[in-house]
């Protein structure tokens, strides 16, 4: 067995983990996607922008970076969650499509698009990135390229309004300590929402790991407690 096949073999294997009736997909990330994952978050445009980009990368073929410099973690379960971690870093929000497992390839769908693919995810980032058609005060602006795209994917629309009004549940744990002061910004923290208007933080004793974050996160193992700094 050539390496290269060894290497495809082995990070088919490691990707799928199935804890009771959690999937967990794992996607090696280098130095270039992890640049534009941890950018900063300010809006749901972001969400959506971070979110076509990640389905373009989980469905390339199975081959992980010579660098790896972090990951992605895509959880099914009865709450899908995409997951992004670095070296005292993580942040999730939720995943709105169904995951189809499929010889060992992943594809996706929602409640209004049968196939959401590496092109239906470049129509939604190159809508994204048309000043015209997002910042524009004509409505028009914003329907004609919808409506373009419409022409040869009539279900395009339906899916993008999806895109836009789902809740996407942004949490982000940092270890901050350029920042940090005192229990106003404790080094270790979460992140709650992105906008300036409803974000606020959530102070920790210590470091959180993946597996505790997952845990936070996790509707079928026990809450976690709020209580007072002390």
């Amino acid at each position: 067995m050539s390496t290269t096949d060894f290497m495809r073999q082995l990070y088919s294997i490691t990707k799928l983990f199935k804890v009771s009736n959690v999937k967990r997909y794992i996607f090696p990330v280098d130095a270039y996607q992890a640049q534009w994952m941890f950018e900063a978050i300010r809006s749901k445009i972001d969400i959506i922008s971070i979110l076509m980009q990640t389905i373009k990368i989980m469905m390339l073929p199975p081959f992980p970076p010579p660098k790896p410099v972090g990951k992605i973690v895509l959880q099914v379960s009865k709450m899908s969650r995409l997951f992004f971690i670095m070296e005292n870093k993580i942040f999730s929000f939720n995943f709105p499509f169904v995951v189809i497992e499929n010889d060992d390839c992943l594809t996706f769908r929602s409640i209004h698009h049968a196939k959401i693919d590496s092109a239906v995810a470049s129509q939604v980032l190159a809508l994204l990135e048309s000043t015209d058609s997002l910042k524009s005060r004509e409505v028009f602006d914003f329907a004609e390229p919808i409506s373009d795209l419409c022409e040869s994917d009539e279900d395009f629309w339906c899916m993008f309004r999806e895109l836009l009004i789902y809740e996407d549940g942004y949490i982000r744990y940092d270890c901050d300590d350029v920042r940090k002061n005192g229990h106003l910004h404790p080094l270790h923290h979460l992140d709650i929402f992105y906008t300036t208007s409803n974000t606020f933080k959530l102070g920790l004793n210590g470091n959180v790991s993946l597996d505790n974050f997952l845990d936070v996160l996790d509707l079928n193992t026990n809450c976690y407690y709020v209580t007072p700094a002390t």
